[in-house]
């Protein structure tokens, strides 16, 4: 990993962490649904299920016990715009597949 990914992955979980404390909510072993709107920079390449899996592991311990606990993830890559971040939600108690069924012929 480049240093530049593991400070990533170290700022979005600090970020986590002080969220969850200031929301009152503590670390869930629950199934969870996320949702990602990455803003990417308008300068550099941005490859979106490589940030996503960072994210997703960065979360670890801080919002979930582990990212096998979601169970649905939805990633949205956005125009470069000036405006750079990454929007998170993370929905607690999601439906897992047993509960939801999609059929794909």
């Amino acid at each position: 990993m480049t240093t530049e990914a593991t400070n990533y992955k170290r700022e979005v979980a600090l970020t986590a962490k002080i969220e969850m404390r200031r929301l009152g909510l503590s670390v869930s072993s629950e199934p969870v649904f996320v949702i990602l709107d990455l803003h990417p920079p308008h300068r550099r390449k941005y490859d979106a299920d490589n940030r996503s899996k960072l994210i997703l592991d960065a979360l670890e311990n801080h919002v979930y016990r582990d990212d096998a606990q979601v169970v649905e993830l939805l990633t949205r890559k956005h125009e470069k715009t000036d405006t750079v971040g990454v929007r998170l939600r993370v929905m607690l108690n999601a439906p897992t597949p047993t509960n939801r069924e999609t059929t794909t012929r």
